[in-house]
């Protein structure tokens, strides 16, 4: 989170080692993880102020990817 916390854990699973994966993958895991701790934190604030939560995974801006 972007506290540095911790709330889960994102993966991807096979039942297989994949020799073909790449730092690129890696770091499209982590991108993905970005963008799920965004949409929490999001969610937690709006539920805070009795908002709508938005769940939409719209593509967003390079600097917008970063945490604060």
């Amino acid at each position: 989170m972007p506290d540095g916390s911790v709330y889960g854990t994102l993966c991807c699973y096979s039942a297989a080692p994949n020799p073909a994966l790449r730092k690129r993958d890696l770091d499209n895991l982590r991108n993905c993880a970005i963008l799920v701790a965004r949409k929490l934190t999001a969610a937690r604030k709006a539920n805070q102020r009795g908002a709508e939560v938005d769940w939409s995974l719209e593509p967003i801006s390079e600097e917008r990817w970063k945490l604060k």
